[in-house]
């Protein structure tokens, strides 16, 4: 039984820990209480935090993900909103954002996905109104490959691969060639990253600070 309570409280391959299963119903409760009571936010960042809040309870063995993204877009639609879709080459950054909110970090990098995931599908949906064609249409934002990242912040391929594994680094996207793409932001992270270094600073205190701090 242990074991098994155990299994459930973590994630594979995430540092998350979940409600004690015993917990859920309760939490659960609450989370209806919040989702029906009178809020004054804007019903892009209502979602959000519905999803949001939703995972971090993980009410169910399998499909938390995939439910809290229908939650979403219900909620969307009920304010008019069309549905916002997490794309697949968003999944990296889409997942590491939101484990990222739940340990306690900056929770601005998952709202700003969201946002953006809603504002790409209102684009498609008022151009096609307009009987304009979005094919083409690429949400890059100037996103970095990882060799112009290196180059702009004087470091080597494998020290940006490096960073990015132990979770410094924030992957905006992955191509479908597989190439990672990272948001400009990531520039100032690398210079921060390098700052601390020259402090002496382990790749784990670096993280623990940024995870603080950012």
């Amino acid at each position: 039984m242990q074991d098994a309570i155990a299994t459930w409280l973590r994630i594979y391959d995430s540092r998350v820990i979940l409600p004690n299963p015993l917990k859920v119903s309760a939490l659960m409760n609450e989370f209806i209480d919040w989702l029906i009571a009178e809020k004054d936010i804007d019903p892009v960042n209502l979602a959000g935090e519905a999803h949001y809040r939703l995972v971090k309870i993980h009410p169910f063995i399998s499909g938390n993900g995939r439910t809290a993204r229908l939650l979403i877009n219900l909620l969307l639609m009920i304010h008019g909103y069309p549905p916002a879709i997490i794309r697949k080459n968003d999944a990296v950054a889409y997942i590491n954002a939101l484990e990222k909110a739940h340990m306690g970090g900056d929770a601005e990098g998952y709202q700003r996905l969201i946002a953006k995931a809603a504002d790409r599908s209102l684009d498609i949906y008022l151009k096609a109104c307009a009987g304009e064609s979005s094919m083409g249409d690429i949400d890059s934002d100037h996103l970095l490959k990882i060799g112009e990242l290196a180059k702009m912040v004087e470091a080597t391929v494998p020290t940006i691969r490096h960073w990015t594994r132990e979770g410094l680094l924030d992957i905006a996207q992955i191509t479908e060639s597989g190439y990672q793409l990272y948001e400009s932001a990531m520039v100032d992270r690398c210079r921060k990253i390098g700052e601390l270094k020259e402090k002496r600073m382990t790749l784990h205190e670096i993280k623990r600070y940024l995870n603080e701090t950012i």
